[in-house]
C-alpha cells in the first residue's frame, strides 16, 4: 500500500519536476528489436520497453521497470513488471542499506524473499545513471544487484571517438563494463533487458557525450553469437 500512495504522488507531481527523456532503440542484427523510453527526475528513474512488431513475432517483451533514489543514486524501490514470451514477473525490491539487506516482494503469491547486499549495491538503471554522473572519478568499481545476485562492475576509459548520432556526428568518451560475480549461487532467470547483460563473458560498451550533459547515445553489449546494440534515438529536458 505504501509503494502505491508513493507511486500515485510521485505521478501527481512529476509533470512539476524537471525531466529528462530518453528515446533508446535496441538493435539486433541492425534490426530494431526494442523500442525503450526512459524519464528521470533528480529522485526517480522510469522505464518502459516494448518489442517492434517485427520483433515481437520471436520474442515478446512489454516491461516497466521503475526506481525510487536517493543520495549517489542508490535505490530504495526497485519494482519489475516483465512480460515476456516465456517469463512474467511482478516484484518490488525495497532495500534496507543500513542492515545491509534487500526484501524482494513477489506481487504473484505475495512472498518475501530477503537477501544480504552490500550497503552500495544499486540495480542497473540506477548504476548506468550514477556512473553517468561519476565518469571522472578514479574508483570505478561498483556493486550490481542482479535479481538478487549481487556483482562488481569495474567501469574504465577506453578513449575518446567521434560516433554518428540524432544528432549528427558528436564527439564521444568510450568506457568499458566488465561484470564479476561475488556469489557462488546460480544466476536465477530475469529479464532479457536487464539482468541477462550482467555476464563475466559479456563485455558492455557505452558511448557519452564529450560535453556537459554527458548523454549514454551509444551501448554494445558483446554477446553471443552477435552483439546487442542500444542507440539513442531522442532526448529532451523539460
Amino acid at each position: 500500500m505504501r509503494y502505491i500512495i508513493v507511486t500515485i504522488l510521485c505521478g501527481l507531481f512529476l509533470a512539476g519536476l524537471n525531466a529528462e527523456q530518453f528515446e533508446v532503440d535496441i538493435k539486433y542484427l541492425g534490426i530494431p528489436a526494442v523500442r525503450v523510453k526512459i524519464v528521470h527526475t533528480d529522485s526517480t528513474i522510469s522505464i518502459k520497453a516494448k518489442s517492434s512488431k517485427f520483433a515481437s513475432i520471436a520474442s515478446k517483451m512489454d516491461n516497466s521497470y521503475d526506481v525510487e533514489y536517493r543520495d549517489l543514486h542508490l535505490p530504495y524501490t526497485y519494482r519489475k513488471e516483465i512480460d515476456q514470451r516465456d517469463y512474467q514477473e511482478d516484484r518490488l525490491t525495497t532495500y534496507h542499506r543500513s542492515r545491509r539487506e534487500a526484501e524482494r516482494y513477489n506481487f504473484a503469491d505475495s512472498t518475501t524473499y530477503s537477501y544480504k547486499i552490500n550497503p552500495f549495491s544499486r540495480d542497473f538503471f540506477s548504476s548506468l545513471f550514477y556512473l553517468r554522473d561519476n565518469l571522472d572519478e578514479e574508483d570505478k568499481q561498483i556493486f550490481l544487484d542482479a535479481n538478487g545476485i549481487i556483482w562488481t562492475a569495474t567501469f574504465s576509459k577506453l578513449g575518446e571517438e567521434k560516433i554518428r548520432t540524432f544528432m549528427g556526428k558528436v564527439n564521444t568518451h568510450k568506457y568499458l563494463i566488465q561484470c564479476k560475480k561475488l556469489s557462488e549461487a546460480e544466476q536465477p532467470e530475469s529479464d532479457m533487458l536487464t539482468n541477462n547483460l550482467v555476464d563475466e563473458d559479456v563485455s558492455l560498451v557505452f558511448w557519452f557525450t564529450a560535453d556537459e550533459r554527458k548523454l549514454p547515445v551509444k551501448a554494445k553489449f558483446m554477446m553471443k553469437p552477435f552483439a546487442v546494440v542500444w542507440k539513442l534515438k531522442d532526448y529532451s529536458y523539460k
